[in-house]
């Protein structure tokens, strides 16, 4: 399901900065925030935030997603009236210590081909303590999301702008939540804006290569393969000293590298110059 959701929001990406197909970009944008709304939230939040046609586009998707999405919601809730409570019920349950969506050391479910790459995932094993990770967690991607949305207030939408945003945003907008590894495909949005900064031939762009390209490696589903086949030959045991490397092996490389990424197109976002002509 997220390839599809990731991949209609790459198509309305590309309709919007090409301002081509529009009605096509709408109706993508609008059914990947129907059924994902943490996967493309923040891509559509570029448009609104950006102005101009963008936050036109932006408005529509809202509109028509609402249109899609609150009838169905509707059905639901008169079908099913207890269905929030039972939601959060499974919620919490699969979230508890141990669990599918433990972000810890220790969950059943968190490790291996579709394992968590939120920051929190890092973070415990620091200390396996949710009052420990999950703040630290909102309060560096709270910060750099801040950024963000300063910088896309401040600066008008050009070419690279937007694709230094996209790029950004693709990446931060992973470690805050909930998110597997077959999220990571949103930072194929990195794409445009590393090969602008290369073909510009400066020192930046070789940097923005070797930083995008080490995120594509270690959110790949390839590499993650090979790579848990060979940790898990370090030590079978399921505790002591071997289980911690195997489970930091698999676990730190993905968010740590997606978070690099972010963190250097953010930084080359909002060093944009501000009087720079719109295009």
């Amino acid at each position: 399901m997220s390839g599809i959701i990731i991949s209609l929001c790459l198509v309305a990406v590309w309709c919007f900065l090409r301002d081509r197909f529009v009605a096509a970009g709408v109706l993508c944008m609008a059914l990947s925030l129907a059924v994902k709304p943490h996967v493309s939230g923040f891509i559509w939040l570029y448009f609104l935030l950006a102005g101009g046609a963008f936050r036109k586009r932006a408005l529509q998707s809202l509109a028509v997603s609402a249109a899609v999405g609150l009838p169905a919601l509707l059905w639901v809730w008169h079908a099913v009236p207890n269905w929030i409570v039972e939601m959060r019920a499974n919620i919490a349950s699969f979230a508890a210590h141990g669990g599918t969506t433990d972000p810890g050391p220790a969950s059943v479910g968190s490790h291996g081909l579709s394992m968590l790459i939120n920051l929190q995932t890092a973070l415990s094993l620091v200390r396996d303590n949710p009052a420990f990770y999950n703040p630290i967690s909102y309060l560096i991607s709270a910060s750099l999301l801040l950024v963000w949305v300063v910088a896309t207030l401040r600066l008008r939408p050009t070419a690279l702008r937007s694709r230094l945003a996209l790029a950004a945003i693709s990446a931060l907008s992973l470690l805050p939540v909930y998110h597997r590894l077959y999220d990571a495909k949103l930072i194929m949005l990195a794409v445009p804006a590393c090969v602008m900064l290369r073909d510009e031939g400066r020192r930046l762009g070789k940097i923005a290569l070797w930083i995008t390209a080490l995120a594509f490696i270690f959110a790949g589903d390839v590499v993650w393969a090979a790579i848990i086949v060979l940790a898990r030959h370090i030590n079978p045991s399921a505790t002591g000293l071997g289980h911690n490397l195997v489970v930091a092996i698999m676990v730190v490389p993905a968010p740590l590298t997606i978070l690099l990424m972010g963190t250097f197109y953010l930084f080359v976002y909002a060093r944009q110059p501000r009087e720079q002509s719109a295009a």
